[in-house]
């Protein structure tokens, strides 16, 4: 007797769970003939301590496995250290100022620059934040999303759909739809039809990666910045000012394509990386390890940024 194995691509949006609840599979073996005993198979589900890096302009952070988090390079508006001692879950940085996701909560703390109100936060339930140049948006826990700062006095708002991701530009934010579609708002860009499985925002463009690991870009391609390498399948994408990168899927190893006038593209370290931010002028990768390594910081940008 022999049968086929059946796979599912069915899945509970994140947006049913929270932290301690547990997920139940059960699967019974039937060969059409005769059904054996099910077998259960549980799984707690637990908050992500995923590590990253989170660029600005010309100052650069990490989070660590255990929610510490340090930063380096200017500090002009004060961009590196937050008043309130909290462990983070998540960082985003934008131009001047920084934002976090307070770790097992959905409080959001920001700091430094404040000219676009970047620091008055809103008082709603956020599980993922990102930083644009002046402006913030956030995914609150039913999936609707909110932003502030700069983005205070756009004529157009964020999508009513339920979304699962939200990536900030220059002065525009994109969200990654439960559909798998990608709606952007203040900005004329627009997405390929999904499904897509991350999204990154950048100066003026728009990647995203599907599940097979292609990227497609869209937008200003002034500096090849929305005009990835062919042939290579990534992980994820991050989208700087006027240039892209990506980890390739597989083997950790970092890509990047479009500006190189600061060595955004010729400095790339080798190795394995975990997860590659780009940023305006610099970009940094984390490595298993929790090593930091940037390159960038040419042409007269250097203020300490590429220097963990």
């Amino acid at each position: 007797l022999s049968s086929s194995p059946v796979s599912s691509s069915q899945s509970i949006p994140w947006y049913y769970t929270s932290a301690n609840d547990t997920v139940e599979c059960t699967v019974t073996p039937d060969d059409g003939w005769v059904q054996g005993a099910p077998g259960v198979v549980s799984e707690a589900i637990t908050f992500d301590l995923w590590p990253h890096v989170a660029l600005g302009r010309y100052h650069s952070c990490v989070l660590q496995y255990d929610s510490s988090y340090s930063c380096w390079g200017r500090n002009s508006e004060g961009q590196l250290a937050s008043s309130q001692i909290n462990l983070y879950g998540q960082l985003t940085a934008g131009e001047l100022f920084s934002c976090a996701l307070v770790f097992g909560t959905t409080t959001v703390d920001c700091w430094g620059d404040n000219s676009a109100n970047q620091l008055s936060i809103p008082n709603s339930p956020f599980v993922q934040i990102e930083a644009g140049t002046e402006h913030v948006c956030g995914l609150i826990f039913n999936g609707t999303v909110e932003c502030w700062g700069s983005a205070d006095f756009w004529t157009s708002t964020p999508p009513t759909q339920r979304s699962i991701e939200v990536t900030s530009g220059d002065e525009f934010s994109c969200a990654l739809l439960e559909t798998g579609d990608i709606e952007c708002w203040n900005t004329s860009l627009t997405a390929s039809p999904g499904p897509w499985v991350q999204i990154s925002a950048g100066r003026d463009h728009l990647c995203a990666v599907n599940i097979a690991g292609d990227i497609e870009c869209w937008g200003d391609d002034s500096y090849g910045q929305s005009s990835p390498p062919p042939n290579v399948q990534f992980n994820t994408v991050s989208a700087g000012w006027n240039h892209t990168c990506g980890v390739e899927m597989g083997t950790g190893i970092a890509y990047c394509w479009g500006d190189n006038s600061a060595g955004q593209l010729s400095g790339i370290p080798s190795g394995f990386f975990e997860t590659v931010e780009a940023s305006w002028n610099h970009s940094c990768g984390h490595r298993a390890s929790g090593v930091v390594e940037c390159w960038g910081c040419g042409a007269g940008t250097d203020q300490g940024q590429c220097a963990p």
